[in-house]
């Protein structure tokens, strides 16, 4: 099923110097995979932990001398001690690593540098870092900065939705870190990018010609004579044609932020895509090892070409905005009390060592989260569902009811 994220934005009061507010949230049968996020009024729109390794830079970023502080500016200097090129990523399955055999080492971001910060969500896009930034980094680096931050949602810049969470994460990530280089990138997949017209017109994905076909997989012989055969027989496979809309938001994205894109390689005819399956997982969307090397690759060089600042700058989260967020998706732990009659945390998917992952809290009669506002100011409240698409899916109909109340009720 197709499984996707839900955001529902509520109103949530300040807590006073004196007395703590509580949220208590009423729900009738539903599955929630995250309580977020407080995020300050103005800026209305969604465990983050570390992985990390040895240092082993793959790529040394040169620092220039003459280099000095901004005056008069909001953002504070941090001065290291040991001048290690630091790398933070934020992005989707494909930069967390689906597929890979180690997480730790294998993804893009640790083939550049073993000591890269890998903050990739699965199953999420832009919304996350646009609302959980602060969140997701006090965990790996609290009060430091970074030299080079990758962003990865180019195929999350279709929706509207999607494009504004993008802006707002950007803007938040420049605000952080407004010496850091934001490397946003482009990268490509065969299924869902590749396609042909039928005889009546209408646009046919490659995969879903392939499962009418027989079925082949996607590294097969089979499939490749398969392949050859149609384009043989007239089929013209072409590029999907909104790839160039795609284009077209990352480029203005980057642009309002100083940012600059690396381009994964691709064929320039979407015909010639066969020779390039071996950067590509079985299911023809995630990246394989030889995917995400090449994709480290192509970031190297373009990382040859740039400087890093040796003092960089960290903005206030005054500035930046606050948020805190909660989220037992990937790790089936919350922090907050929990009332209802039968209510348990689900998993329903496991990784090739058959370990669990994916997690839902289930509440098949109804039940109460309650948890505080640690802010003494009013935030906004989003909470995070499982949905499945078409509607209405396999989940049912969910009322939820928002209420607050001070230390005395």
């Amino acid at each position: 099923p197709n499984k996707d994220w839900s955001w529902r934005t509520m109103p949530f009061p300040a807590s006073s110097s004196h007395q703590q507010r509580t949220t208590v949230l009423l729900l009738l049968a539903v599955t929630i995979a995250t309580i977020c996020v407080w995020l300050p009024h103005d800026e209305l729109t969604p465990l983050f932990g570390r992985s990390g390794h040895t240092l082993k830079n793959h790529r040394v970023l040169s620092i220039p001398e003459g280099v000095t502080e901004g005056e008069g500016s909001a953002v504070q200097t941090q001065r290291r001690k040991a001048r290690e090129t630091r790398y933070v990523a934020f992005g989707t399955s494909t930069t967390w690593g689906h597929g890979l055999e180690n997480i730790e080492t294998d993804p893009y971001p640790k083939l550049i540098s073993r000591s890269a910060d890998n903050l990739a969500v699965r199953a999420a896009g832009p919304g996350v870092p646009a609302m959980c930034l602060k969140s997701m980094v006090e965990n790996v680096n609290p009060d430091g900065a970074y030299d080079v931050v990758f962003i990865e949602f180019y195929h999350r810049t279709l929706d509207p939705g999607d494009i504004d969470s993008f802006k707002i994460a950007v803007r938040r990530i420049r605000k952080r870190y407004p010496d850091a280089h934001l490397v946003f990138i482009r990268d490509w997949y065969i299924f869902g990018f590749i396609g042909f017209y039928n005889e009546r017109g209408v646009w046919t994905r490659i995969e879903d010609w392939n499962e009418r076909t027989g079925g082949e997989a996607l590294h097969s012989d089979a499939f490749a004579e398969k392949v050859r055969v149609a384009t043989k027989n007239g089929v013209k496979w072409e590029w999907y044609f909104k790839r160039d809309d795609r284009d077209v938001v990352l480029n203005e994205i980057a642009a309002t932020v100083g940012g600059r894109i690396a381009a994964m390689e691709a064929p320039e005819k979407a015909e010639d895509f066969l020779p390039f399956r071996k950067f590509f997982d079985p299911d023809g969307h995630h990246l394989s090892p030889e995917g995400h090397k090449l994709l480290a690759d192509r970031i190297g060089h373009l990382l040859e070409h740039l400087s890093i600042v040796e003092n960089p700058r960290v903005g206030s989260w005054d500035i930046v905005g606050d948020d805190m967020c909660v989220s037992w998706f990937l790790s089936g732990q919350y922090p907050f009390k929990v009332h209802g009659d039968g209510v348990k945390m689900i998993s329903w998917a496991a990784d090739n060592k058959n370990h669990l992952y994916k997690y839902g809290l289930e509440f098949p009669n109804g039940g109460k989260i309650m948890f505080n506002n640690p802010f003494n100011k009013p935030m906004d409240m989003y909470l995070d569902f499982m949905r499945e698409g078409p509607f209405p899916g396999i989940y049912p109909i969910t009322e939820i009811i928002v209420e607050t109340f001070g230390p005395n009720g």
